[in-house]
């Protein structure tokens, strides 16, 4: 059980955001193929039921939920579709600039600056972080991204099987190569 925004969930996911050289979902999956052996890996779930994950059960997970960008302003393809990288850029800095916002309300509220702030301070922290990442794309010319959530049961590829052993397995992976980089987000 996770408690979130003053409700409870048992829900969970992880966003894993892949970077790579190229304009198309084929470009990323073959990178996903020439990098395989960071994705082939096996996962014991709590009912001890195994599940073995490979570079090819991913890319048929992704290929299920991609969803072709159409037109700029439509919403449905926010997560699965291929974005240019400096969009996500954009997004991670205007989060930094939320919780700085949020750091700077608590101090003139006067309310408890650890216990209000921690979270936010990490969360500012976490945005550096993976700013240092995207450079690290940017200096070798990777250009584009796409995120894909997966969960135990939250997320656009979730349940037994790929969701439960990316989440739970590989929810801390990096990946950074020249031409192919990676990091996760947790939405629990």
């Amino acid at each position: 059980m996770k408690c979130r925004l003053q409700f409870v969930s048992n829900s969970s996911s992880t966003n894993f955001i892949f970077c790579f050289k190229g304009k198309t979902i084929k470009d990323m999956f073959s990178l996903i193929e020439k990098y395989s052996d960071y994705f082939n890996f096996g996962y014991i779930n709590y009912n001890k039921e195994e599940f073995v994950c490979t570079s090819n059960k991913i890319i048929k997970a992704i290929d299920s939920v991609y969803i072709p960008k159409k037109k700029k302003d439509d919403h449905d393809y926010k997560h699965t579709s291929i974005m240019k990288i400096d969009d996500l850029i954009i997004q991670i800095k205007d989060h930094m600039k939320y919780y700085q916002k949020r750091i700077k309300e608590s101090r003139e509220k006067n309310e408890n600056f650890y216990d209000t702030c921690q979270y936010y301070i990490s969360s500012i922290k976490e945005c550096r972080n993976k700013l240092a990442i995207i450079d690290y794309a940017k200096k070798y010319g990777i250009k584009y991204y796409i995120r894909v959530g997966f969960g135990d049961n939250h997320g656009e590829i979730s349940g037994r099987g790929i969701g439960e052993a990316m989440h739970y397995v590989a929810r801390n992976m990096k990946i950074l190569e020249e031409d192919f980089v990676l990091f996760t987000e947790d939405n629990t």
